[in-house]
């Protein structure tokens, strides 16, 4: 699979590991949900996946 978005960086070295208990999570979610790591099936499907497959028209997904 195909990276989807920007790399997520690491936590840096030397971060107050009270912030860095909350970053390293989120970095996963973020992976997670982006398909970047993890299980495919666990990605977020986006309104622009919807259109790609035809389950959405490019007007339906311009609505909101």
């Amino acid at each position: 699979m195909a990276t989807r978005g920007p790399v997520v960086p690491e936590v840096p070295f030397g971060v107050d590991e009270r912030v860095a208990v909350v970053l390293r999570p989120l970095k996963e979610a973020v992976e997670v949900a982006g398909g970047m790591r993890g299980d495919g099936l666990d990605r977020y499907v986006r309104i622009r996946d919807l259109v790609r497959w035809g389950l959405l028209t490019q007007e339906e997904a311009e609505q909101g």
